[in-house]
């Protein structure tokens, strides 16, 4: 990675934020997450619409994109990489307990602990200095560093908003976990000692695929593949005949019931959702 010589790090950062426009990248991040439902943590039971980001379209464009985004058998493989070095700081950050070692200064927030430990981690970065030079002259904003991430992997400004969302996607669980924790989160979460926000998790994925996918732009290709050969007319057809035949059950019920001649106006009545 090149190091501009003629402006200091923060003013090189800071000019890739003034490039992208702050006010698009703030609508790009916050459209990118739109696409996350919340995943609740088991001491809670509550299901969750896994397309509930897909309100505005028709059932089937929604399955459609659904699967596009979240029912991939196989990533690609750099991605999958991205993912397990993902992974790895994740299940360290978020620990409750269960490692033998916990992760130093998680109170720093997940960017900044990952940020100043990622330097240490001889297996990823495999002592490369030019790697660990542009690590540590990462600034610790997360729009900055997403701004200079897109600039980096050459993502058109029209499709910055899509880039980021498939840095979610591609890690549904963790994405829909940070979506809970910081819009969905109960009273002991929401002020949880080691703080996360969207941004933070969006910038840690996207400097994890600087480092490890620089070709990264070719992500977009293989979604819009995905895409077009999304096919879920099957899905949609079994959905609507369950649906028929459940309705006919329901009516042969209603039309065999015994209808009560009682005008006796009822106290109340009560719809329950499960």
């Amino acid at each position: 990675m090149e190091v501009n010589t003629k402006m200091t790090p923060s003013q090189k950062f800071e000019g890739a934020l003034k490039v992208n426009s702050s006010h698009y990248l703030d609508a790009a991040i916050a459209n990118s997450w739109s696409k996350i439902a919340p995943f609740w943590p088991l001491k809670n039971l509550i299901a969750v619409n896994p397309i509930s980001g897909f309100e505005d379209m028709s059932f089937e464009v929604a399955l459609t994109q659904a699967s596009a985004y979240f029912q991939q058998k196989k990533l690609p493989e750099q991605m999958l990489c991205i993912n397990r070095e993902s992974i790895k700081w994740l299940q360290a950050f978020f620990d409750q307990g269960q490692s033998t070692i916990p992760m130093p200064m998680r109170h720093e927030g997940l960017l900044k602990s990952v940020l100043l430990l990622i330097r240490f981690d001889n297996h990823f970065n495999k002592k490369n200095m030019q790697k660990l030079h542009w690590l540590q002259k990462l600034p610790h904003k997360p729009e900055i560093i997403i701004a200079e991430a897109l600039l980096y992997l050459g993502i058109p400004h029209q499709e910055q908003e899509q880039f980021l969302t498939l840095m979610l996607t591609t890690l549904p669980g963790w994405a829909a976990h940070v979506q809970y924790r910081t819009n969905w989160a109960d009273a002991d979460d929401a002020v949880h000692p080691y703080p996360v926000t969207q941004r933070e998790y969006l910038a840690l994925r996207m400097v994890l695929t600087c480092l490890i996918w620089p070709e990264a732009k070719q992500l977009l290709i293989w979604h819009y593949a995905a895409l077009k050969n999304s096919d879920v007319k099957a899905v949609c057809k079994k959905i609507s005949n369950s649906e028929t035949d459940y309705q006919k059950q329901l009516m042969k019920k209603l039309a065999s019931a015994n209808v009560s001649n009682d005008k006796v106006r009822p106290t109340a009545q009560l719809v329950f959702c499960i």
